[in-house]
C-alpha cells in the first residue's frame, strides 16, 4: 500500500489570531492563496486600467490564448505531480 506523508510549506509564516486552529488555518489559506494572487492581479492588470492596453495589444483570437494557457497549465500541473511522485517514491 502506498502511503504519502508529505508536509511541505510553501509559505513559512503562520497567522495565530485565535486559539482555534480551524480559524487560523482559514486565515493562513486566505492570506496565502487568495489575497496574494488578488493583489498581484490588481497591481499588474487592473491598476490604472492597464487591461485596456492589454486588450488593444492582444485582440481576441477565438479562444486560442485560452487553449494555450489551459494546456500549458495542465501540463505544468501534471509535471509537478509526476516530479513529486518520483521524489516521494525514490526519496
Amino acid at each position: 500500500m502506498l502511503s504519502l506523508d508529505v508536509s511541505v510549506s510553501f509559505y513559512p509564516f503562520q497567522v495565530n489570531f485565535t486559539s482555534i486552529e480551524e480559524i487560523n488555518g482559514f486565515l493562513n489559506f486566505f492570506l496565502s492563496y487568495f489575497l496574494a494572487p488578488l493583489l498581484v492581479n490588481y497591481l499588474f492588470i487592473f491598476r490604472r486600467q492597464r487591461y485596456k492596453k492589454l486588450l488593444d495589444r492582444y485582440p481576441p483570437r477565438n479562444g486560442r490564448y485560452f487553449a494555450t494557457y489551459f494546456i500549458g497549465s495542465i501540463g505544468f500541473l501534471l509535471a509537478y505531480f509526476l516530479i513529486g511522485f518520483i521524489y516521494v517514491t525514490l526519496g
